[in-house]
């Protein structure tokens, strides 16, 4: 960044919003094609990246002011070239002042004329003239007072204030025609104003002055239009010297036809196979929440962070269905690690502490019952879903038998606080990064106490929030949909027969029993294959074996 400005899309590519975001953003490309002399985009994955969370910190937050609530992705960083010994850095969650191109845009030229090196650079900063005799001498001397070419045609926009974005953002389009010509921005007050015209003229305008200083105005005065005087004189300058790049007002409308075409080509040559549900999908949610999701650009964990993680990692321990002892040491062992944390956390201890005892949870593996047919599907958010299931399941299965076993205690006469959905809860609200997930789960769980009566409130509770946000989800036939797991009630009537009557409506009792066999360890088969059959693939291996069988009858 030491001649340009960065801009950086950082994203994690199973969030819906970060999906659409990326369209916008490679449009954005397209569309300020031009600018590559001064600007350069780069997008990276911040799903599986604790060096990206790394980055993200920022160093001026004051750590005791923060609400702890989920940092939001995409984040969109601006890094511009440094002034003196600091490089300016500027990080914006994506929200609705730059949810458009026009808005990404804006926002970008602000940021370049505000930096003091591009500015001066492209001279791109607004300048004050009596006349148009000081506006021919500046536009005739460089910033040294150094004659230019006699033979540059010359330009000055004519703007009212210098916030306006129309001056800088025409001159950035027509960087690659500085060669050829001189263009400059300058401030439209009365006195100029008077001396150039002897009648009322809107602004913004755009003059072009002679090698005498003769001038006139481009376009129509009383059309007052800015785009489309702006495309009247890009187009009259690519029209005289010919394109020098790809013009940057072309919008590439292609790219989501193309994104269709590679999804219509990866349908046509692959077929998904569904599997049951695996404890890798469990183990790689458990990994992914409690590294990725839960650090997320942050120094440290405030006092609420801290207890939200507390009670995460105790809550896994006594109702996440273990199937391996070492699994749960871990869990263990952190939760002893914790017992005398209570106010903030550097996370680098944490993440010490975690690695101290990390063999023993296994590393990111492919997902299974979870994977997708492109890696932008399904994958964790299905990961925190089955995480769930499978601890409320387990905890009702935990808290009945403790009961039968306990019948004759008389002192006990209310059932257990349920446990593993306030703490899903709050670690959707204080660490899940997909803001539309995590604000349709907190309306819904919003009265979470209250809609938790009876000993297996939870399982059905959850099964029935889960069904909600599917339906929701089937009205959204976008991208962000797997074509291959299109949303619908769980489960099907082809998996439980039993479950639906003639009707269409569920039998709750039935429904119990199901997600009960669903969600044990029984069927979550840790070795159970979940890929992708590619038919091309199994063509190049039946031909190389034809051919090693070839080959070995001339041996």
């Amino acid at each position: 960044n030491k001649d340009r400005l960065i801009i950086i899309n950082y994203y994690k590519h199973w969030s819906p919003e970060c999906q659409r975001f990326s369209i916008l953003f490679t449009n954005f490309s397209h569309n300020i094609r031009s600018w590559r002399p001064l600007v350069k985009l780069f997008a990276i994955d911040c799903a599986e990246n604790l060096v990206c969370h790394q980055v993200l910190q920022q160093p001026s937050n004051d750590d005791d002011n923060e609400d702890g609530m989920a940092i939001d992705f995409p984040i969109v960083q601006f890094i511009g070239p440094p002034s003196g010994k600091d490089i300016a850095r500027d990080s914006k969650q994506i929200n609705h002042d730059i949810d458009t191109i026009d808005n990404l845009r804006k926002l970008t030229i602000e940021t370049i004329v505000s930096n003091t090196f591009l500015a001066n650079r492209f001279s791109l900063i607004p300048i004050m003239a009596k006349n148009i005799d000081e506006i021919c001498f500046i536009l005739r001397h460089d910033g040294d007072h150094q004659s230019i070419e006699e033979n540059r045609e010359l330009y000055a926009i004519i703007e009212r204030t210098p916030e306006t974005e129309f001056g800088a953002w025409i001159m950035l389009d027509m960087v690659n025609y500085r060669n050829f010509i001189t263009i400059k921005r300058f401030i439209g007050d009365d006195r100029l104003l008077e001396s150039l015209f002897s009648y009322p003229i809107k602004l913004p305008i755009i003059l072009e002055i002679s090698s005498t200083c003769q001038y006139r105005v481009i376009g129509n005065v009383n059309l007052n239009n800015s785009p489309m005087l702006r495309h009247q004189f890009i187009q009259s300058i690519r029209n005289r010297f010919g394109p020098m790049t790809d013009d940057p007002d072309h919008i590439d409308s292609t790219i989501q036809e193309r994104r269709q075409n590679r999804t219509n080509k990866f349908d046509e040559e692959n077929k998904l196979i569904h599997y049951n549900l695996s404890y890798v999908d469990l183990h790689n949610a458990l990994r992914y929440s409690l590294v990725f999701e839960v650090v997320n650009g942050r120094r440290r964990f405030n006092g609420r962070q801290l207890q939200v993680i507390k009670r995460l990692f105790t809550t896994i321990l006594h109702y996440f269905p273990f199937d391996n002892e070492n699994v749960r040491r871990l869990f263990k062992r952190m939760t002893g690690w914790f017992s005398h944390k209570n106010d903030r956390l550097d996370v680098n201890k944490y993440l010490a502490a975690v690695k101290t005892a990390d063999g023993f949870l296994k590393p990111l593996e492919s997902w299974r019952h979870c994977n997708g047919s492109r890696p932008i599907y399904r994958g964790y958010p299905c990961g925190v879903w089955v995480l769930f299931h499978a601890m409320t399941v387990h905890e009702f299965n935990l808290t009945r038998m403790a009961l039968l076993n306990n019948k004759n205690d008389t002192t006990r006469k209310m059932l257990p606080e349920p446990k593993v959905l306030p703490v899903m809860r709050d670690y959707i609200e204080t660490f899940f990064t997909c803001a539309q997930c995590r604000h349709h789960f907190l309306n819904a769980s919003s009265d979470l106490a209250g809609q938790l009566p009876y000993l297996n409130s939870s399982v059905l509770w959850l099964w029935t929030i889960h069904n909600q946000m599917n339906s929701r989800l089937s009205n959204d036939r976008d991208f962000t949909q797997d074509p291959y797991f299109v949303k619908v009630q769980f489960p099907t009537r082809t998996m439980c027969p039993n479950c639906m009557d003639d009707l269409g409506q569920y039998n709750e009792h039935r429904i119990m029993d199901f997600l009960q066999h669903y969600y044990s360890k029984s069927t979550m088969r840790a070795n159970s294959a979940h890929f992708l059959v590619n038919h091309k693939s199994i063509m190049i291996i039946i031909s190389l074996l034809w051919i090693n069988s070839i080959l070995s009858l001339y041996q």
